[in-house]
């Protein structure tokens, strides 16, 4: 198997150890509850950093790794074929695969997986081929719109200091790389040799629903994914609910390119395996002060949080905050200290958004914009629609199948039976009934009549 197509490869003895190593376990801390405010912010801090490989967890990188191993196999099928690539002007080719939205609510830990298939990834490696010696081999390109939103700013970084090959096999200097100003046409070509002499196969981007503040202009956010997705690695991108709905409201086109690959991220069940370990786990930082059965709490996290990870920081660092005013620096935290998280105005933004996801939930339908998919009634509501409608066709096509094995006499009596089921009855003659006038005398001995 070469090189190109190994990177993004598990096999079933690597995949238990490689997934164990990409995990965050907790780091106990040693603070004393005597100083909260800071302390707080300490533990927060602390939890946040944790990351368990759940199965969707594995699920989803498997599907990441897949889309690189396939990208690969496609475009580097040889060596030859990678250095052909290198002198070409478009060595990707001139057809660009649909990109890949990574979505869910918000707090999900998105971006946290993202960063795992970061590490899972591993490092840049070294490649001597044909004419070159020590070409990187680097797995994939990943950025974050937090460090900036323009072409130049997320794909300079890639690109520059790096030297590329020219077409005529001269190397150019790397005074251009440095420059913050190139155009975009310049841009995009010096990105895409770059990308495939490096071998990458993946690009991602996270955090992208900061790149628009508006509800409701989404141009900017569609051309960026644009230009990122005509380089030619297979793009992935998190999004929350807010930006697919934006995008949602796109062009045909546009919707084709960015939309079609969905995979979701849905909120951790913290009453299944997967979520029972991550609470022991989110308890192992105090271990002194969240002395907790997992399995006895974890309804409670779960009907308080949603299951949504970010949301579980906050309640047990609350909790955890409430525990110690309420019952000193050695106190423990107990389920009453879990419930007056969930009831306190620290929580309150997050227990607003818990009691809507319920509601939505149960009744179906959307609450919230930002807390409902955009793409649930393509799941969901055409499945409950079309059985009914399957079922009608069906039995009209039986009702006629019998019909057509009925003899001549069996027909007319069959039709004289469905006249007489079919006919409209009569309607029936309705007196109105006039109400008379009651005197008040007549009122009162009609009280009267009822007393006694």
């Amino acid at each position: 198997m070469s090189r190109y197509i190994s990177r993004y490869q598990l096999t079933a003895g690597q995949a238990a150890k490689r997934f164990s190593d990409i995990e965050q376990l907790a780091i106990p801390l040693n603070l004393t509850g005597r100083h909260l405010l800071p302390e707080f912010e300490l533990l927060c801090g602390g939890l946040k950093k944790i990351f368990l490989c759940s199965t969707q967890d594995k699920e989803i990188l498997l599907q990441f790794l897949a889309l690189g191993e396939a990208h690969a196999a496609i475009h580097y099928p040889s060596t030859l074929a990678h250095v052909k690539g290198i002198n070409a002007k478009l060595p990707w080719g001139d057809t660009t695969c649909p990109a890949t939205m990574l979505t869910g609510l918000a707090g999900t830990g998105k971006s946290e997986l993202l960063k795992a298939l970061n590490r899972l990834l591993g490092n840049e490696s070294f490649l001597d081929l044909p004419g070159h010696d020590r070409v990187p081999l680097v797995p994939g390109w990943f950025m974050n719109v937090k460090e900036g939103s323009s072409p130049n700013s997320l794909l300079l970084p890639w690109i520059e200091q790096k030297k590329v090959v020219s077409k005529c096999n001269k190397v150019d200097s790397t005074e251009e790389y440095q420059r913050k100003d190139l155009n975009l046409p310049r841009l995009a070509e010096l990105s895409r040799r770059v990308a495939f002499r490096d071998g990458v196969c993946i690009i991602s981007i996270d955090e992208f629903q900061f790149i628009s503040k508006s509800t409701s202009a989404n141009s900017l956010a569609t051309n960026l994914l644009l230009r990122l997705l005509a380089i030619g690695p297979r793009l992935i991108f998190g999004a929350n609910y807010s930006l697919a709905h934006r995008l949602d409201a796109r062009g045909q086109e546009d919707r084709q390119r960015l939309l079609a690959r969905r995979i979701y991220l849905k909120p951790e069940n913290l009453c299944s395996p997967d979520g029972i370990r991550l609470l022991k786990e989110y308890f192992k930082i105090l271990p002194m002060d969240f002395t907790l059965d997992a399995i006895a709490v974890a309804q409670q996290v779960q009907d308080y949080t949603f299951g949504i990870k970010r949301l579980v920081v906050d309640l047990l660092a609350i909790s955890w905050v409430h525990a110690k005013k309420s019952g000193g620096v050695k106190a423990n935290v107990t389920t009453d200290d879990l419930r007056c998280a969930f009831l306190s105005r620290d929580f309150c933004a997050n227990r607003v958004d818990v009691e809507i996801l319920q509601r939505q939930e149960i009744e179906k339908r959307q609450i919230r914009r930002d807390l409902w998919d955009p793409f649930f009634s393509e799941q969901q509501d055409n499945v409950f629609e079309v059985v009914p409608a399957i079922s009608a066709f069906e039995k009209r096509v039986e009702e006629r199948r019998l019909d057509s094995f009925l003899t001549p006499n069996e027909r007319l009596g069959f039709d004289a039976i469905k006249k007489l089921v079919g006919a409209t009855p009569k309607e029936a003659n309705v007196v109105p009934m006039n109400p008379l006038k009651r005197s008040k005398q007549g009122l009162a001995d009609a009280l009267r009549l009822l007393n006694d």
